[in-house]
């Protein structure tokens, strides 16, 4: 009999125990305070104030949420391979400025001190912006989670000597509490880090440092953790390509205002679909809702819409033959459909273009991108858009069952570990 071998520490199983309680704690605590937001806007009572309040906290924790999917969405995708980077020349200085600002808030309510060293000319990644600060910012958040009140948080950037390709190598290290020596070599293995001390106080599912090395490897480069043990602080370096010679200058695109339009809304999800049409009425667009697709079909004919939203999974008829048969009907015109899913693989867009449907957005909607394509005066260059679309956002289903069993753990597949 074949005895299975398995690198990973003792306490990983337990570890992904943890990781599916604080999976249900995590997506429990938001949803607590939506609740009591929505009731706070209820009340009979409500002040200005309460209202501005609960307005706030409903947007905070619907980022929270949709950072947190995002993340675990991330891991599954760039651990099979279906994260495609955006690449064009970016600042090194632009990426840690902005990976520091999305910390700012968190280290100073805990008073800790953080201080940026770049160097003396400016250093210049082919890589992808918004990957990079997520990289360098699930760092600096792990930082801050695991040091205490008061304690440095400290990032340095210096040009490797005498490497080829040319490196630059980005140091950030803090006094906190440290890694056990035990841990440290499985520190970027998903599900390992959430047994560091204190993690359930500290929130979070532990998923960012396994993210962090997987994106630093599709960009060329490594990572590694060093730590004296526990009570001994934590330093992580990186290392990425750089570009040999300076970007010539950004190109400024010229600002485009926001035309009205005439949009149809179609959403199984009633809350959705009207809150959508709220803030597109705001704008100055007319609007029509529809929460199925025989009452989709019936709203295209009668309201003679420019842009169709259109959810794909509605249920009886799906968006997909929603779209095929406005397609099939020439009174209505050519309206531009735009799919709306939590899904967005390959296939799933495929089936959307044959389907009829001229561009895509993974929910929940990014309304800038939404803002952007209602604001172009020619919206049917979309079509030519969605020919070529870029698979860089978009979510595979969550296979969330697998990540549990250990496909996605540990150095089983050549994107986790070497």
């Amino acid at each position: 009999m074949r005895k299975h071998t398995n690198s990973a520490p003792p306490g990983v199983d337990r570890g992904k125990d943890e990781f599916l309680a604080m999976l249900a704690h995590e997506l429990r605590n938001p949803l607590s305070a939506l609740r009591n937001a929505a009731e706070l806007l209820d009340g009979e009572h409500t002040t200005e104030g309460d209202h501005a309040q609960a307005t706030h906290i409903i947007h905070r924790q619907i980022e929270n949420m949709s950072r947190m999917l995002d993340g675990l969405l991330d891991v599954s995708r760039v651990t099979e391979g279906k994260i495609e980077l955006r690449r064009a020349p970016v600042s090194l200085e632009s990426v840690l400025t902005a990976a520091l600002g999305l910390v700012r808030p968190a280290c100073a309510a805990q008073h800790q001190i953080l201080s940026l060293t770049l160097p003396k000319d400016p250093v210049y990644v082919n890589g992808d912006a918004t990957r990079l600060e997520q990289i360098f910012g699930n760092i600096l958040a792990n930082a801050c989670k695991y040091s205490g009140i008061g304690c440095s948080i400290s990032v340095r950037a210096e040009r490797a000597p005498d490497t080829e390709p040319p490196e630059v190598t980005i140091t950030i290290q803090d006094d906190g509490v440290g890694i056990d020596p035990k841990l440290l070599p499985h520190i970027f293995d998903l599900f390992v880090q959430s047994t560091r001390p204190s993690h359930r106080s500290q929130g979070g599912l532990g998923i960012g440092l396994t993210l962090a090395q997987r994106l630093v490897k599709l960009h060329g480069g490594r990572i590694e953790a060093h730590s004296g043990g526990l009570g001994q602080g934590t330093t992580f370096t990186a290392h990425l390509p750089v570009l040999r010679l300076a970007p010539p200058g950004p190109v400024t695109k010229p600002h485009v205002h926001e035309l009205p339009r005439r949009i149809l809304i179609v959403d199984d999800n009633t809350d959705s679909a009207r809150s959508l049409a709220m803030l597109q009425a705001r704008r100055g667009h007319q609007t029509c809702t529809a929460f199925t697709g025989p009452e989709a079909l019936t709203a295209a004919m009668t309201f003679k819409p420019e842009i169709i939203l259109l959810d794909i999974g509605l249920p009886g008829m799906d968006g997909f033959e929603v779209a095929g048969r406005i397609r099939a009907m020439p009174e209505i015109g050519r309206p531009l459909i735009v799919g709306m899913s939590g899904y967005g693989s390959r296939e799933d867009l495929a089936r959307a273009a044959a389907a009829g449907f001229d561009d895509y957005f993974v929910k929940p909607i990014d309304l800038g991108a939404l803002r952007k394509l209602l604001s172009d005066p020619f919206p049917s260059a979309a079509r030519a858009r969605f020919a070529n679309f870029p698979i860089t956002g978009g979510t595979e289903p969550l296979d969330l069952k697998s990540m549990v069993n250990g496909r996605h753990a540990g150095s089983v597949r050549h994107h986790s570990r070497d």
